[in-house]
């Protein structure tokens, strides 16, 4: 049998460990959040922001779970045991039960694992489970699904195989993607995600107990969750706030218990008095704030384009002036702590002159004058990337003399736009799902991923990642991945703009909040005192 504890960069789990009170002090029972948006969906297959991905963590549960240190411990699995060539894992599941005291079986593992890769199942997420044997092959349709490395023994036995050895895997499965899904409950209900809360079944630590869409959800300790004993939080209350001042208005007048990059983030008004007031916390995360060029489209078909926009940007300017929490400049794709926070860089910041040199050389290739271009740039509407947005437009007409549009959309349809490739230039960003660099530069491997909103494709850049891939040694495997990189930004079908630090907030009474360096906003062992 193996366990690994190892660091993981998944994004939020709430199981809040909070003292009993008396039944009239129910509100010392509850932990009150804000999201800016409405989970998109409650099925963990389909999740596709982050708000969905905070849902899922407290709904359901995996093989392994996170601990308050973001390391990966036994979740739904009280066993795990891995083959000699280290390509075979077999888990074993504990006894466990759904809200409907319906046991969790390795059936609901295997159904929820073999439906994503299903060719026509929508799954924005489904390269997470390409490391399965056989399982990019299959969502291709260039093997039936019985192919697919994933077999059961029984209701307790889960098979797994991999393509090959993958060290991070533990603590992939922890992630809501793998999460099972209530199979006795899909086989005569297939959209029970989709109903009232009745209808909802879990197997975290949570259940349903009320959601009125864009505006609250309320989620329950669950009287089935194998290890309730060790959730003594009663209630998370939820509420969906989009403007930023509106929910800190909330939070200071006593109706939010915390609030930060996690949950909601915090004005940029309110940054400098936080400071000074030393009540606020920053730590770096493995997310990236970037630009992507819309590869399919002109003018940003053509590389030296590309490389001008992203050379005319001053990222130190922009975490100085705008974002102010000492933010890391992007001049790299992996964030520092995914590096174990050694610094790389792969391009100049603010290198003006050369971007307009390349300008001139792209402009020559397309043959066109700078004022034939019609730009646009979009992005999902709040606050900090208004003003992102509003200081990089003139940058850019600064260095380029260029002119760009500004687009706001609310955070669904930019999605949207982003997946569908409908766009020239987008400003977005990416979180890891798991403390590895490849967990950034696989979505870029193929132009399919719904996450490659650039469209972009390159076949070295494919061959070294799976030469990454396949490699035992980890110096190699990093040279590897280093080496794609580098020729992704060469390539520039996105450029990053900086490398986020998270803040967050917590009234007095909250205590024992756990922060992972890696960006996953943990709150496993919260307590809560005596409000006055």
């Amino acid at each position: 049998m193996i366990f690994r504890y190892v660091r993981c960069a998944v994004f939020i789990l709430l199981a809040a460990c909070i003292p009993s009170c008396s039944p009239q002090k129910e509100c010392e029972k509850t932990v009150r959040i804000n999201f800016p948006v409405d989970p998109s969906t409650l099925d963990p297959r389909k999740g596709r922001d982050v708000t969905s991905s905070c849902v899922q963590m407290m709904l359901y549960e995996g093989l392994t779970r996170l601990t308050p240190r973001s390391t990966s411990d036994y979740g739904l699995a009280e066993a795990i045991d891995l083959s000699d060539d280290k390509c075979t894992y077999t888990f074993t599941i504990r006894d466990a039960f759904w809200s409907d005291g319906h046991p969790v079986t390795s059936y609901d593992f295997a159904e929820a694992w073999r439906s994503m890769l299903e060719p026509d199942f929508p799954c924005p997420n489904v390269n997470l489970l390409y490391v399965i044997k056989n399982a990019e092959r299959v969502k291709k349709g260039e093997l039936p699904i019985s192919q697919i490395g994933i077999r059961t023994e029984g209701s307790k036995k889960l098979i797994v195989e991999l393509e090959t050895p993958t060290p991070y895997f533990l603590e992939l499965v922890a992630f809501c993607v793998f999460h099972p899904i209530p199979s006795h409950v899909v086989q005569n209900n297939p959209s029970w995600p989709d109903k009232d809360t009745s209808e909802y079944v879990t197997c975290g630590p949570y259940m349903m107990e009320k959601w009125s869409h864009w505006d609250e959800m309320i989620v329950s300790k669950s009287p089935t969750y194998w290890d309730r004993e060790n959730v003594n939080h009663e209630k998370v209350q939820i509420s969906f706030v989009e403007n930023q001042n509106t929910a800190f208005q909330m939070y200071e007048r006593g109706d939010l218990d915390m609030m930060g990059t996690a949950f909601t983030g915090l004005p940029l008004d309110a940054i400098s008095l936080l400071r000074e007031k030393n009540i606020l916390e920053s730590f770096p995360v493995a997310a990236t704030t970037f630009c992507t060029f819309n590869t399919e489209r002109f003018p940003f078909h053509n590389k030296n384009i590309r490389k001008a926009f992203a050379l005319a940007i001053d990222r130190n300017d922009l975490v100085e002036n705008i974002t102010q929490l000492d933010e890391e400049p992007g001049v790299a794709l992996i964030p520092s702590v995914l590096r174990s926070g050694v610094k790389k860089g792969f391009f100049k910041d603010a290198s003006k002159e050369e971007a307009q040199a390349l300008l001139t050389q792209g402009l020559k290739e397309l043959g066109i004058h700078k004022d034939e271009l019609d730009i646009s740039l979009v992005f999902a509407m709040n606050d900090v990337n208004h003003k992102l947005s509003q200081e990089i437009q003139q940058q850019w007409y600064r260095v380029l003399g260029v002119t760009a549009k500004l687009q706001s959309l609310e955070r669904t349809v930019f999605l949207d736009a982003m997946q569908r490739r409908e766009y020239t230039i987008g400003l977005a960003f990416l979180h890891a799902q798991y403390n590895d660099q490849m967990n950034i530069l696989e979505r870029f491997k193929l132009k399919s991923n719904p996450k490659n909103y650039a469209g972009w494709y390159n076949k070295e850049y494919e061959s070294l990642l799976t030469q990454a891939l396949h490699s035992n040694i980890d110096s190699e495997r990093i040279e590897l991945m280093e080496q794609a990189e580098a020729l992704l930004l060469d390539d520039m079908p996105l450029t990053p703009i900086y490398h986020w630090s998270t803040t967050f907030i917590r009234k007095p009474y909250i205590e024992n909040v756990y922060f992972s360096p890696l960006g996953a906003v943990h709150l496993p062992s919260v307590t809560i005192h005596k409000k006055k």
